[in-house]
């Protein structure tokens, strides 16, 4: 659903009629939802923009589709594409249109340094160095259910703030009763050296890349982490496109000696009783049940790993909260990987609610295995020669 790629090219057309191509779903499954990419110099090599105007896309029928340039310079859209479809599109140089946003991500100040991030599915958030002050770390991913495709965490951030509305109940919109505490949460990722699973502290600084309207992308910086005797410097580069349930994180470790490898895991809290797992050996992705709620239904997580997953295992611990000094006792379902300095780990995380789109946990491993197949089999492009 990312790393779309150009395939074919026969010729381009003039710049008056635009440049024609077409899009091709070879996979057996439907992709409705996924961001096509295409390298924006390839595009602008293609195509004259005319004073005044920008890049734009339309369909067959001369409709401007929402498309974005992002902040690493490509032109994304929705093709939108059944399985074994095909449909034609056109480069053309318009005026500048001004699309919805459908993804947005947001640092909150006023919430200890939140930083929150949304699309028309799902909503997710890591906590910020502020909120340390005032509880032990939770370097763990959060999770927003949301049962409206709206954009709604600045309004929920301002009701709960205000006193006015808890976002963590359900008034008709979606809510986050999902608890973190001194875990993974929802998908972070975290060295593992000798079974020890390092959690760091909260995120120390920000910056936001992008904001819509297809994608937002945003980098996140932790303080260094001591891996035996070096200290590592973690950076996340987050992305979460519109009518995606999975948001995709590039976790890197700076270090000087590009030799020194060591294993890494991304994976979810396990809950005591009435969870489940599903993971096969040799598939690049995991799904996990939370246990069922009796007012918030129940929720699936998924986690897909590019360079596949080696080994999958239950990681357990004590943890004394440094603020109550009471003992803790925390389990994560790990799914593990070798780190290799110089190239970022390269994952995605994500979950479905029963009361939004996934009636069981089965529908939802659907979609995370067409989701890891539509990695590896990309979208076909194919430029048409209209002269």
């Amino acid at each position: 659903m990312k790393y779309i790629f150009l395939i074919t090219i026969f010729f381009s057309s003039c710049a008056d009629s635009g440049v024609e191509f077409s899009v091709s779903n070879k996979s057996d499954f439907d992709r409705v939802d996924e961001l096509l990419e295409i390298p924006l110099s390839k595009a602008e090599k293609l195509l004259v923009i005319k004073e005044g105007e920008v890049l734009n896309i339309t369909d067959a029928s001369e409709n401007i589709l929402t498309s974005q340039i992002t902040f690493d310079k490509k032109i994304i859209f929705q093709p939108q594409l059944k399985a074994g479809e095909t449909k034609t599109f056109k480069f053309v140089s318009a005026p500048a249109q001004d699309f919805e946003a459908r993804v947005y991500a947001n640092y909150h100040p006023e919430r200890y340094g939140d930083m929150a991030w949304e699309n028309d599915k799902v909503g997710f958030r890591f906590y910020g160095e502020p909120l340390e002050k005032i509880q032990a770390p939770t370097n763990g991913l959060d999770l927003w259910y949301k049962h409206t495709s709206k954009i709604v965490l600045d309004e929920w951030y301002k009701k709960d703030i205000s006193k006015e509305a808890s976002y963590h109940k359900d008034h008709g919109e979606g809510c986050d009763p999902y608890p973190v505490g001194r875990t993974l949460g929802g998908g972070s990722m975290s060295p593992v050296i000798d079974d020890v699973l390092l959690m760091n502290s909260n995120f120390t600084s920000h910056e936001v890349l992008e904001n819509g309207p297809l994608r937002s992308t945003f980098k996140l910086v932790y303080p260094p982490i001591k891996i035996k005797d070096k200290e590592l410097v973690e950076t996340k580069l987050i992305s979460l496109d519109a009518g995606s349930q999975l948001t995709k994180i590039s976790q890197e470790y700076s270090t000087d000696d590009q030799r020194d490898h060591f294993n890494v895991a991304a994976g979810f809290a396990k809950r005591a009783d009435g969870d489940r797992l599903i993971y096969e050996k040799g598939k690049n992705y995991m799904v996990y049940q939370e246990p069922a709620n009796e007012e918030n239904g129940q929720i699936y997580l998924g986690l897909v790993i590019l360079q596949g997953i080696e080994k999958v295992d239950v990681n357990s611990y004590t943890y004394v909260n440094p603020f109550n000094k009471k003992t803790e006792n925390h389990s994560n379902t790990l799914a593990y990987i070798t780190y290799m300095p110089g190239a970022p780990a390269v994952y995605y995380t994500g979950f479905g609610w029963n009361k939004f789109g996934f009636d069981n946990i089965e529908k939802f491993e659907t979609y995370v295995s067409d989701f890891s197949k539509s990695l590896k089999q990309p979208l076909l492009v194919t430029y048409t020669n209209n002269k």
